[in-house]
């Protein structure tokens, strides 16, 4: 499988990916289709295929290869995490700044003053009057986020008292 992996170009990668996911397919079948540790309960037989498997070396052979497509899989489980882990960090990181300009828009958009009689320049003034102090809260509450979010684990756990919950709330702000 390792040698599909010329120039390791997406079409090359995901060849090589098809070809370890094959191949633990195939060693599952083999696994459960062909793979016995006994053949009979007769003596003579079960001592026949015990120096059979014995000379042949095939419980280490098995072994062998069962630990190697085991490694290929867990490889692919962990690639898939990681790309998984880099999708959600982007995404996180969109959203993040999305959130800036949804409350924006949203505060301003919300027609509690009428903007349609102001010049440009003061509109201008406006959005930066909205556009600062969220910025600045939504910057704080990431900074906040690790706190924040031990505090909602606490006010969600009921087995936790009013005053666990309470040092939750008050270690938001001020540290121990």
């Amino acid at each position: 499988a390792i040698g599909l992996l010329r120039d390791y170009s997406a079409e090359t990668v995901k060849a090589f990916k098809r070809e370890i996911r094959l191949t633990h397919e195939n060693f599952l079948r083999f696994t459960h289709r062909y793979w016995f540790h006994d053949v009979s309960n007769q003596g003579p037989a079960a001592e026949l295929f015990d120096r059979w498997v014995a000379q042949l070396g095939t419980d280490r052979l098995f072994t062998e290869v069962r630990e190697e497509v085991h490694d290929m899989i867990e490889y692919l489980d962990s690639d898939g995490l990681r790309r998984q882990s880099n999708s959600v960090t982007r995404l996180t990181v969109v959203t993040f700044f999305g959130l800036i300009g949804t409350i924006v828009t949203g505060f301003l958009g919300m027609n509690l003053f009428d903007y349609t009689q102001v010049s440009p320049l003061a509109k201008l003034a406006y959005l930066i009057a909205v556009l600062v102090p969220v910025t600045w809260l939504t910057f704080y509450t990431v900074a906040k986020s690790q706190r924040l979010s031990e505090l909602l684990d606490a006010m969600s756990d009921a087995r936790m008292s009013a005053r666990h919950k309470l040092r939750a709330l008050i270690r938001v702000w001020w540290h121990d």
